[in-house]
Protein backbone atom coordinates (compact mmCIF):
# COMPACT_ATOMS: atom_id res chain seq x y z
CA UNK A 1 0.00 0.00 0.00
CA UNK A 2 2.83 2.37 0.89
CA UNK A 3 4.40 1.59 -2.49
CA UNK A 4 1.24 2.83 -4.31
CA UNK A 5 1.22 6.11 -2.38
CA UNK A 6 4.93 6.60 -3.09
CA UNK A 7 4.34 6.05 -6.82
CA UNK A 8 1.43 8.51 -6.83
CA UNK A 9 3.55 11.13 -5.08
CA UNK A 10 6.38 10.61 -7.58
CA UNK A 11 3.94 11.02 -10.49
CA UNK A 12 2.52 14.17 -8.93
CA UNK A 13 6.00 15.63 -8.44
CA UNK A 14 6.89 14.79 -12.05
CA UNK A 15 3.75 16.56 -13.29
CA UNK A 16 4.56 19.62 -11.16
CA UNK A 17 8.10 19.68 -12.52
CA UNK A 18 6.84 19.49 -16.13
CA UNK A 19 4.29 22.25 -15.45
CA UNK A 20 7.05 24.46 -13.98
CA UNK A 21 9.21 24.01 -17.08
CA UNK A 22 6.22 24.73 -19.36
CA UNK A 23 5.34 27.94 -17.51
CA UNK A 24 8.97 29.07 -17.46
CA UNK A 25 9.26 28.57 -21.23
CA UNK A 26 6.17 30.54 -22.22
CA UNK A 27 6.55 33.99 -23.77
CA UNK A 28 6.34 36.53 -20.93
CA UNK A 29 5.67 39.41 -23.36
CA UNK A 30 2.15 38.12 -23.89
CA UNK A 31 1.42 38.43 -20.17
CA UNK A 32 2.85 41.94 -19.72
CA UNK A 33 0.21 43.87 -21.64
CA UNK A 34 -2.93 42.63 -19.81
CA UNK A 35 -1.19 42.77 -16.43
CA UNK A 36 -0.05 46.36 -17.04
CA UNK A 37 -3.48 47.28 -18.38
CA UNK A 38 -5.11 46.03 -15.21
CA UNK A 39 -2.94 48.39 -13.17
CA UNK A 40 -3.66 51.33 -15.48
CA UNK A 41 -7.41 50.78 -15.73
CA UNK A 42 -9.80 49.10 -13.32
CA UNK A 43 -13.48 48.52 -13.91
CA UNK A 44 -15.87 49.94 -11.34
CA UNK A 45 -18.78 47.52 -11.28
CA UNK A 46 -21.85 49.75 -11.30
CA UNK A 47 -25.09 48.04 -12.40
CA UNK A 48 -24.51 47.25 -16.08
CA UNK A 49 -28.04 47.90 -17.38
CA UNK A 50 -30.00 50.78 -15.94
CA UNK A 51 -32.77 52.95 -17.37
CA UNK A 52 -31.32 56.00 -15.60
CA UNK A 53 -28.28 55.88 -17.90
CA UNK A 54 -30.49 57.44 -20.58
CA UNK A 55 -29.66 60.79 -18.93
CA UNK A 56 -25.93 60.12 -18.52
CA UNK A 57 -23.48 60.83 -21.31
CA UNK A 58 -19.89 59.62 -21.74
CA UNK A 59 -17.56 61.67 -19.61
CA UNK A 60 -14.26 61.79 -17.80
CA UNK A 61 -14.39 62.98 -14.20
CA UNK A 62 -11.05 64.45 -13.19
CA UNK A 63 -11.54 66.02 -9.75
CA UNK A 64 -13.35 65.36 -6.49
CA UNK A 65 -15.40 68.53 -7.00
CA UNK A 66 -16.63 67.41 -10.44
CA UNK A 67 -17.34 63.95 -9.01
CA UNK A 68 -19.40 65.37 -6.12
CA UNK A 69 -21.32 67.61 -8.53
CA UNK A 70 -22.01 64.63 -10.84
CA UNK A 71 -23.35 62.53 -7.94
CA UNK A 72 -25.55 65.41 -6.72
CA UNK A 73 -26.96 65.78 -10.26
CA UNK A 74 -27.71 62.04 -10.45
CA UNK A 75 -29.29 62.11 -7.01
CA UNK A 76 -31.84 64.70 -8.22
CA UNK A 77 -32.89 62.70 -11.29
CA UNK A 78 -35.98 60.52 -11.62
CA UNK A 79 -36.49 57.41 -13.73
CA UNK A 80 -33.70 55.25 -12.30
CA UNK A 81 -34.20 51.57 -11.47
CA UNK A 82 -31.40 51.50 -8.88
CA UNK A 83 -29.89 54.94 -8.44
CA UNK A 84 -28.89 54.20 -4.83
CA UNK A 85 -26.64 51.29 -5.86
CA UNK A 86 -25.07 53.30 -8.71
CA UNK A 87 -24.15 56.16 -6.36
CA UNK A 88 -23.02 53.78 -3.61
CA UNK A 89 -20.68 51.82 -5.89
CA UNK A 90 -19.09 55.02 -7.19
CA UNK A 91 -18.60 56.44 -3.69
CA UNK A 92 -17.14 53.16 -2.41
CA UNK A 93 -14.60 53.06 -5.27
CA UNK A 94 -12.67 55.75 -3.34
CA UNK A 95 -10.89 57.21 -6.36
CA UNK A 96 -7.73 59.20 -5.64
CA UNK A 97 -8.20 62.01 -8.18
CA UNK A 98 -4.56 63.07 -7.86
CA UNK A 99 -3.63 59.81 -9.65
CA UNK A 100 -6.77 58.55 -11.42
CA UNK A 101 -9.85 59.71 -13.30
CA UNK A 102 -13.28 58.15 -13.59
CA UNK A 103 -14.34 57.36 -17.12
CA UNK A 104 -18.00 56.69 -17.83
CA UNK A 105 -19.01 55.21 -21.18
CA UNK A 106 -22.69 54.76 -22.07
CA UNK A 107 -24.00 52.19 -24.52
CA UNK A 108 -27.46 52.51 -26.06
CA UNK A 109 -29.20 49.58 -27.71
CA UNK A 110 -32.54 49.78 -29.50
CA UNK A 111 -33.34 46.28 -28.26
CA UNK A 112 -32.93 44.87 -24.80
CA UNK A 113 -32.46 41.41 -26.29
CA UNK A 114 -28.99 42.24 -27.69
CA UNK A 115 -26.29 40.58 -25.58
CA UNK A 116 -23.12 42.57 -24.90
CA UNK A 117 -19.75 41.07 -23.99
CA UNK A 118 -17.08 43.38 -22.59
CA UNK A 119 -13.52 42.23 -23.27
CA UNK A 120 -10.55 42.94 -21.00
CA UNK A 121 -8.89 46.32 -21.67
CA UNK A 122 -5.71 46.18 -23.75
CA UNK A 123 -2.82 48.60 -23.29
CA UNK A 124 -0.98 49.92 -26.33
CA UNK A 125 2.75 49.20 -26.59
CA UNK A 126 3.64 52.84 -25.85
CA UNK A 127 1.36 52.69 -22.77
CA UNK A 128 -0.56 55.81 -23.76
CA UNK A 129 -3.81 54.26 -24.99
CA UNK A 130 -6.20 51.61 -23.76
CA UNK A 131 -8.69 49.82 -25.99
CA UNK A 132 -11.86 48.09 -24.87
CA UNK A 133 -13.66 45.74 -27.27
CA UNK A 134 -17.43 45.39 -26.85
CA UNK A 135 -18.87 42.44 -28.73
CA UNK A 136 -22.57 42.24 -29.61
CA UNK A 137 -24.75 39.24 -30.23
CA UNK A 138 -27.98 40.22 -31.99
CA UNK A 139 -30.74 37.60 -31.94
CA UNK A 140 -32.84 36.83 -35.01
CA UNK A 141 -35.91 38.13 -33.24
CA UNK A 142 -35.58 40.93 -30.71
CA UNK A 143 -37.57 43.26 -28.52
CA UNK A 144 -38.26 46.91 -29.23
CA UNK A 145 -37.36 48.26 -25.80
CA UNK A 146 -34.50 50.72 -25.42
CA UNK A 147 -31.68 49.46 -23.24
CA UNK A 148 -29.02 51.65 -21.63
CA UNK A 149 -25.75 50.29 -20.29
CA UNK A 150 -22.74 51.90 -18.64
CA UNK A 151 -19.12 50.98 -18.24
CA UNK A 152 -17.25 52.85 -15.53
CA UNK A 153 -13.48 52.67 -15.17
CA UNK A 154 -10.90 54.12 -12.83
CA UNK A 155 -8.09 55.17 -15.20
CA UNK A 156 -4.52 56.18 -14.42
CA UNK A 157 -4.01 59.85 -15.37
CA UNK A 158 -0.94 58.92 -17.45
CA UNK A 159 -3.20 57.22 -20.00
CA UNK A 160 -3.97 59.72 -22.75
CA UNK A 161 -6.86 58.00 -24.49
CA UNK A 162 -9.36 55.19 -24.06
CA UNK A 163 -10.91 53.72 -27.21
CA UNK A 164 -14.10 51.66 -27.28
CA UNK A 165 -14.70 49.40 -30.27
CA UNK A 166 -18.42 48.78 -30.30
CA UNK A 167 -19.74 46.90 -33.31
CA UNK A 168 -18.35 48.76 -36.32
CA UNK A 169 -17.83 51.99 -34.34
CA UNK A 170 -14.59 53.14 -32.74
CA UNK A 171 -15.17 55.82 -30.13
CA UNK A 172 -12.19 57.47 -28.46
CA UNK A 173 -12.25 59.47 -25.26
CA UNK A 174 -9.43 61.70 -24.03
CA UNK A 175 -8.47 61.02 -20.42
CA UNK A 176 -8.28 64.66 -19.31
Amino acid sequence: MLYLYTMKIKKLLLLLWIATIFVACTDSKIKDIPLTASLMIERVYVPFREHGYSTVYPKVITTQEIFDSFLAEINEQNGWNNKVEFISVLKNAKIDFSKRNILLYRITETSGSVDLYIQEPVLSKDKSRISVQIDREVPDIGTSDMAYYALVYSVDKRIKEIAFKYGQELISMKNK
